[in-house]
């Protein structure tokens, strides 16, 4: 089993945003992270990959359009950082 590794320094900041947002709109649509996995069509540990920023590889346009849709929020709030406005 290979050790989950940390996304380049370079996109580091775009990763913990990603991975903050998700959680918050996550929670705050009341799901937990196997429902908003099953409603995105993912496995849960990918999502909690993605809410940890413990994935090899950056994710898909397509499964982060999804997890937007499920959350009910635009895209650009999955990747927006704080402060950005």
């Amino acid at each position: 089993m290979s050790r989950l590794k940390k996304p380049k320094e370079c996109n580091a900041a775009y990763y913990e945003a990603l991975s903050r947002n998700l959680v918050h709109y996550r929670e705050q649509a009341g799901l937990t992270r196997r429902e908003a996995a099953e409603k995105a069509g993912m496995l849960e540990r990918d999502l909690w990959k993605l809410e940890r920023s413990a994935y090899e590889h950056p994710p898909y346009l397509p499964v982060l359009t999804r997890l937007s849709e499920v959350l009910g929020v635009e895209l650009y709030q999955l990747l927006e950082r704080e402060g950005q406005e």
